[in-house]
């Protein structure tokens, strides 16, 4: 089996996090970036950056690399090109076995949010979600498309992230400590219920739970995982009491 591993999206924060994470274990990785400004971060990272606007370009200048990788992690999340990139990575999949290759593994980056309003419940993998907003319906259905679809070429499996910290913080710390209101007033605005849990996830353990379930791919191919720490769910109330005891206003 090739220890050769490409991430799309490679310079995100889930993307380089899951990039990094496999370079510690070992594998050789391939970062896909839509621009060179981003191959600097990838090569202090020991990640071989790969340039290309889309993944069609991808398929157009780099076929012989999506032969000859193992693991093909999306960290793209659901975009308006999601159901293509799948019909394109199932035709290098059938090429693939048409040429005796290892059967490639496509893991496609999710998120919580696709179980909907859930923060009172206690949610595993066999949970029914029922998204509130359109966006994370089609995602739903795409996550029950990758799994339950009918082909013997291309192994898949889901991962959906918690809301995910750690580094430098990620989209939701930086919308919360950058947004207009936050910066004038200095007052941390939470938007939600007082009794709101978050399911949180470090970038570092999530990376690492990639890497574990390609180690146990032939047992994890068409499964679905949620990714949380179960010890780190602390209610908005609670983190207003924190910034209380740490002298912040809110």
């Amino acid at each position: 089996m090739s220890s050769k591993v490409l991430i799309l999206a490679a310079n995100g924060y889930i993307g380089l996090g899951v990039a990094q994470a496999f370079s510690r274990n070992g594998f050789k990785i391939y970062g896909s970036v839509r621009s060179d400004k981003h191959v600097t971060i990838l090569q202090q990272n020991e990640i071989i950056p790969i340039i290309a606007q889309n993944f069609s370009d991808l398929v157009q200048h780099h076929h012989q690399l999506l032969l000859g990788v193992s693991v093909l992690v999306d960290a793209i999340g659901l975009t308006d090109q999601t159901q293509q990139i799948y019909e394109q990575v199932l035709e290098i999949a059938k090429e693939r076995q048409s040429k005796q290759y290892p059967k490639l593994l496509k893991t496609f980056t999710s998120g919580i949010m696709t179980l909907g309003n859930a923060s009172q419940t206690s949610v595993d993998e066999s949970t029914r979600p029922q998204p509130t907003h359109e966006w994370t319906e089609q995602r739903r259905l795409f996550e029950w498309r990758l799994l339950n679809e009918e082909q013997k070429s291309l192994d898949t499996t889901v991962i959906r992230p918690g809301f995910v910290c750690g580094k430098n913080g990620g989209t939701i710390l930086k919308d919360y400590f950058t947004s207009h209101k936050n910066r004038n007033d200095g007052k941390l605005v939470l938007i939600g219920s007082p009794e709101k849990r978050w399911s949180w996830v470090h970038v570092d353990d999530l990376g690492e739970g990639y890497v574990r379930a390609e180690a146990q791919r032939s047992s994890i191919t068409r499964e679905l995982f949620n990714f949380a720490a179960p010890n780190d769910n602390s209610t908005y109330k609670e983190v207003d009491e924190n910034g209380d005891n740490c002298w912040l206003e809110w």
